[in-house]
């Protein structure tokens, strides 16, 4: 059996991702949301004006959070596909680390 890959015309992006976040689902099916994390900028910024019409140096930030985490993308899935998944991460995690074993010998 040959099976094509074709990229979908509308989301042509790759996203660099920190982590993901989730849980299981009524229909016991695994929702998870890959994010990246990033520091926040400020949500406002608040300066005194000065006597010349300038602003101040001295400013209050309002930032919100400590750490922003952007939701790239959602997925649910079954557990056979979560596995599957699964497997094939540790097949490329093995590869990569068998390389890294290799390099430090020589």
């Amino acid at each position: 059996m040959v099976f094509y890959f074709f990229a979908n015309l509308c989301a042509k992006f790759r996203y660099y991702i920190n982590g993901a976040y989730g849980g299981v689902t009524p229909r016991n099916e695994i929702s998870m949301h890959l994010y990246s994390e990033r520091l926040p900028i400020p949500l406002s910024l608040t300066h005194t004006i000065n006597k010349d019409n300038t602003l101040s140096k001295n400013k209050k930030e309002n930032l919100g959070a400590d750490v922003i985490r952007l939701v790239q993308s959602s997925v649910v899935m079954d557990v056979s596909a979560a596995k599957a998944i699964r497997e094939w991460l540790d097949s490329r995690i093995k590869f990569i680390e068998g390389k890294k074993e290799s390099e430090k010998k020589e």
